[in-house]
């Protein structure tokens, strides 16, 4: 047996024991690196943008909407082991980042948010729709 195989049981991609010298390591690094810049710049343009979208397009008061950005983002910093456990352990990346193709498809079709406002006062989101937008922020 090779010294460069791994004796740790890992295989590779077609199930044969991994060699440590063609796989991993620094090879790996640029897409790791890219992945978290991506999940970065989608994080704060939700936040970003959250305050208009809730105020507008949910008709929640200013103030409502300010408590549910700052409970938001405060729950992803304090929450961040836990979700880290649960996407590795049990969803995986792509169930992780499907949060974020819900949040689109609540936020571009209009069934799911209330409709637009012509006249005061407006018609609050329901509670499904709510719902299923705050279920969308939270994976």
């Amino acid at each position: 047996m090779s010294s460069t195989l791994a004796s740790n049981g890992c295989v590779d991609y077609k199930g044969r024991i991994a060699d440590k010298q063609s796989g991993g390591g620094w090879k790996a690094s640029p897409f790791i690196i890219v992945n978290e810049v991506a999940e970065r710049l989608a994080f704060f343009a939700i936040a970003v943008s959250m305050m208009p979208y809730l105020a507008r397009e949910m008709h929640q008061p200013v103030p409502d909407a300010a408590t549910h950005i700052t409970d938001w983002i405060g729950a992803a910093y304090v929450l961040t082991l836990l979700g880290a456990f649960l996407a590795d352990s049990y969803l995986g990346f792509f169930l992780d980042h499907h949060g974020l193709f819900v949040h689109l498809r609540c936020s571009s079709k209009d069934s799911l948010r209330p409709p637009h406002c012509t006249k005061k006062p407006c018609i609050p989101a329901s509670t499904s729709q709510t719902a299923l937008f705050y279920c969308a922020l939270a994976l």
